[in-house]
């Protein structure tokens, strides 16, 4: 009997879902995308229980005849390309015809659907990829889809799942960030009875940007230019604003919003060379460029693409950016390179990427030392080692580099790092046992401006941000208002800390505890509000710090775990000047 035999449709459907359905955030993704392809002028979103129990989308775009709809719960049924050569020319977001037939195979599958020359819709449910029942209803033109108990028939993928609050926040992300791509289409996401995203069509993506950011975009800097085939279009934060995570940093290619490290390096590059600012700036960034130079068949979320040519790429955004931000207003000049390697003229940016390990001067042909700048392997970091606390602080001498305070005592001369130390400072007052949870109260409340992947977070947060001193409280349905701040943090910008706090990276890790949930935001909180390095200290400053340090319960690490000292004793310096 031959070991070798083909799967069924089911589970080779349900094997498919495993890299097309990674969360409810991805079940949100593939069906939209399929309402905008459809010319959907409204997209509607309801979820329960964070998408984990319902996701329901509803459209109003071309809808499917009974024979399509049956057709595209079949696996590679698409409407989108018919030929290889189609995907050398592909303006859909979608085109694999794998998203509904892996959606139907891991929940209970209910679609609805009519166009508008029928004189009735249709209705197909699915119940783990198996058909259920099929018929005809009464509804308007469109499209709808109900998935209902995700996962239910793949408990081992259910219970990766993250916490509501994590996977309601990556729905909100997803869409929004679709929506910024279709600024005439009207999008609604609700969750349960609350209303979390409404963005009716407008006629811009400035418009639709102020939709989600609010007065951001009003100080943001504009970028619009065309570089031979490439359209560059964005809105950038200005080099002196503060940064976040790296979510703050949103780029689209030919209205499809992606994840790519070429141009995450190329806009970090432009940014670097004009500030000395650490963390994520805020980016709206949009490339528009002939289909056939661009690769979008390279994942199944199709959220990576590769380009045709991708020095030429890094080179002609990071020069953009740079001059924007720089305020030249000129656009990267650009050359034909003849193609030594016979491959035909080539576009390459004149003015050349610094400081990227030896990026300038490469040759556009193979890439091979551009892989190796981007993603070449770093040398492994050495970890360093910190002895026990002596019992009176030492005395401060100065800074080395503006970022780390020097110390000595009688017998030790001590490095001190001037942000981890101020962290734990702040982490402990925030927390500790000398908080009291002292409150400031402002002289003018300050409105607080949130995303909806923003809000969701502070919908989940907030008593735990009110424990530690903050007086927050909702104005209107997708805004709040700051009446009052920790007395540790006060004179800081309180909407900035907030949102970095809201943003951070970290909200993925959610604690099973209530002390585990407040050692955690606190963690944000005081990271975000610790004198950064490259930050000279007045000589009262640093011996605040250090005083402060030797007062803390756990003084030897941040509230992340790195270390805040260094200790380089008398007997190991006696004996490497040989006098021991």
């Amino acid at each position: 009997m031959s070991r070798i035999r083909l799967m069924s449709d089911a589970l080779a459907n349900q094997i498919a879902a495993g890299e097309v359905v990674e969360r409810p955030a991805s079940v949100v993704k593939e069906l939209v995308e399929n309402s905008l392809d459809a010319g959907a002028q409204s997209v509607f979103v309801l979820i329960e229980k964070s998408g984990k129990d319902r996701i329901r989308v509803v459209d109003d775009g071309i809808g499917m005849s009974p024979e399509d709809a049956q057709l595209a719960l079949q696996r590679h049924a698409t409407s989108k390309l018919y030929s290889s050569e189609d995907l050398t020319n592909l303006s859909t977001l979608g085109f694999r015809g794998e998203a509904l037939p892996s959606i139907a195979s891991v929940s209970h599958f209910t679609l609805q659907t009519r166009e508008a020359s029928s004189n009735a819709g249709y209705e197909l449910v699915m119940d783990g990829g198996k058909l259920n029942r099929e018929g005809e209803l009464g509804l308007p033109p469109g499209t709808i889809i109900d998935v209902r108990r995700l996962f239910e028939n793949v408990p081992a993928r259910r219970k990766f799942l993250r916490g509501d609050a994590t996977e309601s926040t990556h729905i909100a992300a997803q869409l929004s960030n679709l929506a910024v791509c279709y600024s005439d289409v009207h999008f609604r996401l609700e969750h349960g009875k609350r209303r979390i995203f409404d963005a009716a069509a407008v006629s811009s993506r400035r418009e639709r940007i102020y939709q989600i950011e609010k007065s951001w975009v009003e100080s943001a800097v504009t970028l619009d230019d065309h570089v031979g085939s490439l359209g560059l279009q964005a809105w950038l934060s200005p080099p002196a604003e503060s940064r976040g995570a790296s979510s703050r940093l949103h780029v689209y290619v030919n209205g499809r919003p992606v994840k790519d490290r070429i141009l995450t390096h190329a806009v970090m590059e432009a940014y670097r060379q004009v500030s000395s600012k650490s963390g994520t700036p805020r980016v709206y960034l949009f490339l528009e460029l002939p289909p056939d130079k661009v690769d979008v068949n390279v994942h199944p979320a199709k959220s990576e693409v590769r380009f045709l040519d991708q020095q030429w790429i890094h080179q002609a955004v990071f020069s953009a950016v740079k001059n924007t931000l720089a305020g030249e207003g000129r656009a990267p000049e650009v050359f034909l390179n003849s193609g030594a390697g016979g491959g035909g003229p080539t576009m390459v940016a004149r003015e050349p990427s610094a400081s990227l390990s030896g990026l300038s001067g490469m040759s556009g042909s193979s890439g091979i030392d551009m892989a190796q700048a981007l993603f070449g392997e770093r040398a492994p970091a050495t970890t360093p080692t910190f002895t026990e606390f002596a019992d009176t602080p030492p005395t401060p001498i100065g800074q080395f580099r503006e970022s780390y305070i020097l110390a000595s005592d009688d017998d030790d001369v001590w490095l001190i790092d001037q942000h981890a130390a101020h962290e734990r400072i702040l982490y402990e007052e925030l927390v500790g046992r000398r908080a009291g949870r002292e409150q400031q109260l402002l002289l003018a409340p300050l409105p607080l401006e949130l995303t909806p992947a923003e809000r969701v977070t502070m919908e989940e947060e907030l008593d735990q941000l009110l424990s530690f001193g903050y007086d927050i409280e909702p104005f209107g349905h997708d805004s709040y208002v700051v009446r009052g701040v920790p007395a540790a943090l006060t004179g800081l910008d309180s909407s900035r800390l907030v949102r970095a706090a809201l943003g951070e990276a970290e909200r993925d890790c959610r604690s099973s505890s209530v002390i585990e949930a407040q050692s955690r935001i606190a963690a944000r909180l005081a990271c975000h509000a610790a004198i950064k390095v490259n930050f000279p200290l007045a000589m009262e400053k640093m011996q605040y710090l250090v005083r402060e340090l030797w007062r803390a319960q756990q003084p030897t690490v941040c509230p992340h775990g790195r270390p805040t000292t260094l200790r380089i004793g008398l007997e190991q310096i006696e004996r490497n000047f040989g006098r021991t």
